[in-house]
């Protein structure tokens, strides 16, 4: 359920809906509160919508896993810098 939750959310980003993929997050960090980049991802969504709450989720991802958070943040800021 949480890996199949996880790929709604991506959707719900890739279309730019994140209100709906942060509530998707949220009910993958019940189920599952160490999935690491339910954090990651849900930051990247709370990001978007310009939530402050974005930090505390890239926070709690790299206190649960620091070298996967940095990887994954480093691709994200990458994909940002082309896309810009």
């Amino acid at each position: 359920l949480v890996r199949a939750l996880h790929a709604r959310a991506a959707v719900a980003v890739a279309r730019k809906r994140f209100p709906a993929a942060v509530a998707d997050y949220d009910r993958i960090l019940e189920l599952d509160p160490t999935f690491v980049m339910a954090y990651l991802s849900r930051g990247h969504a709370r990001y978007h919508l310009r939530d402050r709450r974005a930090l505390d989720d890239y926070r709690a991802a790299v206190r649960l896993d620091p070298a996967a958070a940095a990887a994954e943040l480093t691709r994200l800021a990458r994909k940002h810098a082309a896309e810009s």
